[in-house]
C-alpha cells in the first residue's frame, strides 16, 4: 500500500545500497556515513527549514519508492518536489506523491503550488503539464541550469 511517511534511522541501509551513487535517484545525494545521515534527517524531521515549513517524506509501497518534499515560500505559496527512484518508474508514484502534497499544502493552508523542473527533463515537464501545473517562468537555479517553474492554485 502506497503511503508517506518521514525518514527513520532504520531506513539507512536501504539508501545506503540503493540512493547513494545517484543514478537511481538523480537530483538528491544522501550522506554516506550513518552520522551524517542521522544529523540529515533529524534536520528534515523538524518540519522547518531557514524558519519556514519543511517537510520531507518517503514514498513508500513495501519498499521505500522514492521521496517527495513540500516547502513554504511564502504566506500562499508552498513548493513541492518529487523524486523517484528510476527502478519505479511510470508506475503512478510520482502521481501519488503530488495527489498527497496538494492534500497536505491544503491542509497547512496554502493557496499555490509551485514546482520548479530543469529544461532538460522532458518527463517532469509533461507530467507538471498533465498534472495541472501551468508554466510561469523559467529561470537559471543556483546550479546554473535552465529551471522551469510551474504553478497551480489549489
Amino acid at each position: 500500500m502506497m503511503r508517506l511517511r518521514h525518514f527513520t534511522e532504520e531506513d539507512f541501509e536501504y539508501i545506503s545500497k540503493n540512493w547513494t551513487d545517484n543514478a537511481r535517484m538523480v537530483g538528491i545525494s544522501f550522506p554516506i556515513g550513518k552520522a551524517e545521515y542521522k544529523e540529515l534527517i533529524a534536520k528534515w524531521n523538524t518540519c522547518t527549514y531557514n524558519g519556514k515549513y519543511f517537510e520531507q517524506f518517503i514514498i513508500e509501497d513495501g519498499v521505500p519508492v522514492g521521496l517527495c518534499s513540500l516547502c513554504e515560500h511564502s504566506d500562499i505559496i508552498a513548493s513541492c518536489g518529487v523524486i523517484i527512484d528510476s527502478k519505479y518508474y511510470r508506475m503512478g508514484y510520482c502521481t501519488f506523491g503530488c495527489k498527497e502534497l496538494m492534500k497536505l499544502a491544503k491542509q497547512k493552508g496554502f493557496s499555490v503550488l509551485s514546482a520548479g523542473v530543469r529544461a532538460d527533463n522532458k518527463a517532469s515537464i509533461e507530467f507538471c503539464k498533465k498534472f495541472g501545473f501551468i508554466h510561469k517562468e523559467t529561470i537559471i537555479n543556483s546550479r546554473g541550469k535552465e529551471q522551469l517553474q510551474f504553478e497551480m492554485k489549489l
